[in-house]
């Protein structure tokens, strides 16, 4: 089990800032371009295979790629040819929006209670 740092308690907390737009209609969800979990934890290819080595919601789940995660809701509700850039446009993405940013919040308190302070 791995102990998270204050700086990485921050960096969900960049999630959780972002989900908190794409609810409110203010963003969108461009996956790992504009994840900030990504950006710091997503490495490897599509030949080599997708890592999310240290990530809290890998750590969390026990799989990478936020597979069993609200996540994958939020992909499934979108409108087929969507490019990468995903949208709060109704209902049904409303909701996965909202069980996304409730994760990430259950995120945070969970590397909080695991965090060791540097």
């Amino acid at each position: 089990m791995k102990l998270y740092t204050k700086e990485e308690t921050s960096w969900v907390e960049i999630s959780i800032q972002k989900w908190e737009r794409i609810v409110n209609g203010f963003d969108v969800d461009r996956g790992t371009d504009n994840c900030e979990l990504c950006k710091k934890y997503f490495y490897g290819d599509i030949h080599d295979g997708i890592v999310c080595d240290g990530c809290p919601i890998d750590e969390f789940v026990g799989i990478s790629e936020c597979r069993k995660t609200p996540y994958i809701n939020w992909l499934h509700s979108q409108p087929i040819g969507s490019s990468f850039i995903f949208q709060n446009t109704n209902d049904i993405t409303q909701k996965t929006a909202e069980a996304e940013l409730e994760f990430l919040k259950m995120i945070k308190l969970y590397t909080i209670k695991l965090r060791k302070f540097i």
